[in-house]
């Protein structure tokens, strides 16, 4: 995943199907442009980091998966 030039500004989890969820990301650019980014990840540990990450809340959870 490469990570947009911006701001993060809030992400959902979309429904999941078998193996795998979409997460879209809503962000910030530096020209002040609001864009979204679909990210399709698989169920389990990758999903957890990428919503840790995006969350900036639980620092401990991404510490510790890493």
């Amino acid at each position: 995943m490469t990570m947009p030039d911006g701001t993060w500004l809030d992400y959902e989890v979309m429904g999941g199907s078998l193996g795998g969820q979409s997460i879209v990301a809503r962000y910030r650019t530096r020209t002040g442009a609001i864009e979204f980014d679909t990210l399709r990840v698989p169920d389990g540990t990758l999903a957890a980091l990428i919503r840790a990450i995006l969350d900036r809340t639980d620092q401990n959870l991404v510490t510790d998966i890493l």
